[in-house]
């Protein structure tokens, strides 16, 4: 009889089956980067494409953690936008009832106008925050991602800028100092003192 043959697709899923069992056994904590090697080697895997595997592992949660925090950084924006919709549309209908019952808006209505039209507005945010499908929502993480890594540079940046020329401001009094006024000298304990002093008994 011959032996049975396995394709790749079975093999990928013969393996995932058994790492998930073992690591749902009793006393498993895992597999150190050591032992990852060595179970690749027993079935044939070389370290290159171990090394590649870990590498595209490691991109692929990287992607999904930076994906999850722009969906909930857009939630948060859809709630707060949310609440600012409810908050001022109550505001603008109460000005319209106040007015049109003291007489002075005679036609009444006008704040449905506004709802609607912010209304559009609010939808279209919810269908974007929500509905987003996952190759768009991606894209959309690594060019959020790309911004605030410029932003991030930036501002390093402009403090290194700052500090260059706090020091160079420092350097530039102290030497100035000097210039003028000779006859003091720096103490060790930053204050001045006349060179006269040193010679005082």
């Amino acid at each position: 009889m011959a032996e049975r043959q396995y394709s790749r697709e079975e093999l990928q899923a013969i393996l995932a089956r058994a790492l998930e069992r073992q690591a749902k056994g009793p006393g498993s904590d895992g597999l150190s980067h050591a032992q990852l090697l060595e179970t690749a080697h027993e079935v044939g895997l070389s370290p290159a494409e171990i090394a590649a595997a870990v590498a595209e592992v490691d991109r692929t949660r990287a992607r999904d953690a930076l994906t999850a925090e722009l969906q909930q950084q857009r939630r948060e924006r859809l709630r707060n936008h949310v609440a600012t919709y409810l908050a001022v549309n109550l505001g603008l209908w109460g000005i319209d009832w106040a007015t049109t019952a003291m007489g002075t808006n005679a036609q009444g209505g006008w704040h449905w106008i506004v709802a609607a039209a912010w209304g559009m507005g609010l939808l279209l945010h919810a269908l974007r925050s929500v509905l987003a499908d996952p190759a768009t929502l991606a894209r959309d993480a690594e060019r959020w991602e790309a911004r605030r890594q410029r932003k991030l540079q930036k501002q390093q940046m402009k403090r290194a800028i700052e500090g260059a020329v706090t020091d160079a401001v420092t350097t530039s009094t102290a030497a100035l100092t000097r210039l003028l006024d000779p006859n003091r000298a720096p103490r060790r304990d930053g204050r001045r003192r006349d060179r006269d002093d040193d010679q005082r008994p």
